[in-house]
């Protein structure tokens, strides 16, 4: 499933351990230590077993931790203070590891669907934002970032008035990204509805993140002229989810611009369009 979205530009995991996914992409992932044993019980019992100063110490911590110990196969005589490192290093190598091999051969087995596992493997540091970057956070560059204009004739009325309403658009995303847009309440007693950049991304294309591979076709912005000479004037955005584009609306002033495209994204669920 993972392989196959990828391929059409949909989202990666991105809650892998970077331990998890050098193994994964054929990488050394390196000597793994106790703090990526990620079972507090166990953890503890390790770090007790390391902190023995004395061999005596390091035999009854392991007798006291037998049980836990038996369990996993790593219940074994320590007869020396290396011998005590050695059993600890051989059972944080097996849980973070060995235990997980089989699982991970057959996640490999997955990705290896339409060639994904070989491009992971050959281009490892590229996909390293796939699989194990966390969810990012998005901001006013990765939105601004991902749209080009489609601007009318330098010099008409049109484009001046199209100037204009991208540079209201620029100014009301950072009010966005500061939490200064939203929709007042009516009444007494109601939470305002503040506007968050994620809700302008899910309007205008559909997903809460951008894809590891960018969207495709890429965003565009038009705009919402009357058609005609007296023509209705549209107050709202509009937006095609599928040729990715924004239509913005034109308004004379940044507060009428705020206004409307704070309304119109945050209820464009209520009504089912975009």
């Amino acid at each position: 499933m993972i392989a196959v979205a990828l391929v059409h530009a949909g989202m990666g995991p991105c809650t892998f351990s970077e331990k998890l996914f050098r193994q994964i992409s054929g990488q050394v992932s390196g000597v793994p230590s106790i703090s990526d044993v990620d079972d507090e019980d166990l953890q503890q019992t390790l770090e007790n077993i390391k902190r023995a100063s004395t061999i005596r110490e390091a035999q009854a911590a392991v007798l006291e931790a037998s049980p836990k110990l038996s369990m996993i196969g790593g219940l074994a005589p320590v007869k020396s203070l290396r011998g005590r490192d050695t059993l600890v290093d051989s059972i944080v190598s097996y849980y973070v590891y060995d235990r997980m091999q089989t699982a991970v051969n057959q996640f490999k087995e997955g990705l290896e669907t339409l060639g994904v596992l070989e491009k992971l493997q050959s281009n490892a540091e590229s996909f390293q934002n796939v699989f194990a970057c966390g969810t990012k956070v998005l901001s006013v560059v990765d939105v601004t970032s991902l749209f080009s204009c489609n601007y009318s004739i330098e010099g008409s009325n049109k484009r001046a008035e199209e100037e204009q309403a991208v540079c209201f658009w620029m100014d009301w995303l950072n009010d966005v990204a500061a939490g200064e847009a939203f929709i007042q309440p009516e009444e007494d007693g109601e939470e305002k509805v503040t506007l968050r950049l994620e809700d302008i991304l899910v309007f205008v294309t559909g997903a809460s993140q951008i894809p590891p591979f960018g969207f495709d076709p890429m965003p565009t912005i038009s705009f919402l002229h009357p058609t005609v000479l007296g023509g209705t004037k549209k107050r709202f955005p509009e937006a095609n989810t599928c040729a990715i584009i924004l239509h913005l609306p034109i308004h004379e002033s940044y507060e009428e611009f705020s206004k409307w495209m704070c309304s119109g994204i945050i209820q464009s669920p209520i009504f089912g369009v975009a």
